[in-house]
């Protein structure tokens, strides 16, 4: 990777580093940049689902059972708001109803609909969009 960068370096400075001594202070560099990946997104334009890759044990009261359960999880990315429930497994079959539960969640239905602004509870509150500061709460559903 980096050889491609150095040719071209070298191209321009003859007399330059070599590409050890190139690599060693690019390296050196890097190492003091603070990097940060921002990410911009609109309210109710995306949401990002997977399964969080621990089981969980789910113990039924009445008879003490142990289930282990897949918990499914999805964020909406500007809202903040958060949606988990524990499913069976991962196949198809509950990956599908996750996420018509997902999308069928009061915060989520009122996230995507039309006739309200995809961040605001309170669509009648507000005539602007920009203006909602309203903040949907986290929620959670446990399915069997």
């Amino acid at each position: 990777m980096w050889t491609v960068l150095h040719e071209e370096y070298f191209l321009s400075n003859p007399n330059g580093y070599g590409y050890a001594k190139f690599v060693e202070m690019r390296n050196a560099w890097a190492e003091r940049l603070r990097v940060t990946m921002r990410q911009v997104h609109k309210a109710g334009d995306k949401c990002f689902v997977d399964y969080s890759g621990t089981k969980l044990t789910i113990v039924d009261r009445s008879t003490g059972e142990r289930v282990e359960v897949e918990p499914f999880v999805a964020v909406m990315g500007a809202l903040n708001h958060t949606y988990a429930e524990a499913t069976a497994s991962q196949r198809s079959a509950d990956r599908i109803a996750s996420h018509v539960r997902l999308i069928e969640s009061p915060r989520c239905a009122r996230c995507w609909s039309a006739r309200s602004p995809p961040c605001c509870p309170r669509p009648a509150a507000h005539a602007d969009q920009r203006r909602c500061t309203s903040r949907m709460l986290p929620s959670t559903s446990i399915a069997r």
